[in-house]
């Protein structure tokens, strides 16, 4: 696993991800540091061309709580669904967490531990990712607090199935 906890951030190489416009899962999994969550952070953050138009930004949590997951942008504004977390969820125990979304159906999934956590619908902002960031924002600012494992993206909003199939799997060629 890698530990974010110290002010630590990875900046990744996103070139494989440019063909990612409509669809998109992001998984992993975390064990948030329970003495220093809540507080701000962005686990992963991601921008096309401007950093300032975020495409992907993970608030895993932030201070109030609130898991925010943002994906895509569009006419000045990007996708958002949110929700309460509890401090089980955050932090203090390995949790494996699934993003998804699909921009032709509009809608943005949070899974935790392989079951749906939460949804939102009409969300239809395209995606474009040229950069992303792993424990910061693009800023270099609001650091992870925890450890992160296994972090994958595909290029498609995987079905719960296959989240619940592969979660305590290794990635391997199968997926």
């Amino acid at each position: 696993a890698l530990d974010l906890s110290s002010n630590g951030h990875v900046v990744l190489n996103a070139s494989a991800l440019t063909a990612i416009t409509t669809e998109i899962t992001i998984s992993f999994w975390a064990y948030g540091d329970a003495n220093l969550l809540p507080t701000n952070t962005s686990l992963i953050y991601g921008w096309g061309t401007n950093p300032n138009q975020r495409n992907i930004n993970l608030h895993h949590p932030w201070s109030n709580s609130n898991m925010y997951f943002d994906c895509g942008y569009s006419a000045g504004n990007y996708d958002r669904i949110n929700k309460v977390a509890t401090a089980a969820e955050m932090g203090g125990q390995w949790n494996h967490w699934a993003f998804t979304k699909n921009t032709a159906t509009g809608v943005m999934n949070m899974y935790l531990n392989g079951a749906l956590w939460h949804t939102g619908t009409a969300k239809t902002k395209p995606i474009a990712l040229m950069n992303l960031i792993l424990g910061k924002d693009n800023n270099y600012l609001n650091n992870y607090k925890g450890k992160v494992n296994e972090l994958c993206v595909f290029n498609k909003a995987l079905a719960q199935a296959d989240i619940q199939s592969w979660m305590n799997r290794s990635i391997d060629a199968s997926h």
